[in-house]
């Protein structure tokens, strides 16, 4: 049996290098955006029929080092749509947005869910929320998805990316996945997922000093 298309989506940025005295997205980042650009395509018609929204979700991924927000037509949301729309073509039958105010895995899912980027829509396992990120991230990241939007597993679906991630942290994806777990035990509010983020924050900060080398890391 055929999975379900998802025509509404949140591709996960993947950090921000710096680029001639300002930033461009990672190898990843792109990766990401074309992907989702290659998912829209290959469902096309899909899209067509159901028009949905694709929200590039991504700030900045310095919070663990401290950094300041870039500007925000550097920020990774924004120029992820900027490729996007490079890419996808108009009549694809998709909105493209971009949510900038996000500096980490929760807040991008945080951020996009308040910000009611799909606002009025009612997932399902005929009409599910897609994520869109490398395979390892992406169990992170469905884990927030669905504890912010309350979805069951069967009103999400994982658009896995191909292609090395990016991830210069000391933790790997599974050790985060297991912090991010424990850390937010219990909380169900966003308000008590931000306190514990900024637990785990600060614990990524000392974790990530000795890997620091003046690039931005992820969260």
């Amino acid at each position: 049996m055929a999975e379900t298309v998802a025509t509404d989506l949140i591709v996960f940025g993947r950090g921000l290098e710096p680029a001639d005295g300002s930033f461009r997205l990672t190898k990843a980042g792109r990766l990401r955006v074309e992907t989702a650009v290659a998912y829209m395509r290959a469902h096309a018609q899909v899209f067509r029929q159901r028009r949905g929204k694709v929200v590039f979700s991504g700030g900045w991924a310095g919070t663990a080092e401290g950094m300041p927000p870039p500007p925000v037509a550097f920020r990774e949301g924004a120029l992820m749509l900027r490729l996007a729309r490079s890419l996808a073509e108009p009549e694809e039958g998709v909105d493209l947005l971009a949510e900038t105010a996000s500096d980490s895995t929760l807040e991008n899912v945080l951020q996009v869910h308040e910000l009611g980027f799909f606002g009025g829509v009612e997932f399902s396992p005929e009409r599910p929320l897609g994520l869109v990120a490398h395979e390892g991230h992406l169990q992170r990241a469905e884990y927030f998805t669905r504890k912010v939007f309350g979805l069951p597993r069967t009103h999400v679906r994982l658009i896995p990316v191909s292609g090395d991630d990016y991830c210069v942290h000391g933790l790997s994806e599974r050790w985060s996945l297991t912090v991010s777990r424990i850390a937010a035990l219990g909380a169900r509010t966003p308000s008590s997922l931000r306190a514990r983020h900024r637990l785990m924050t600060a614990a990524a900060r000392w974790i990530r000093a000795p890997y620091a080398a003046g690039r931005h890391t992820v969260v």
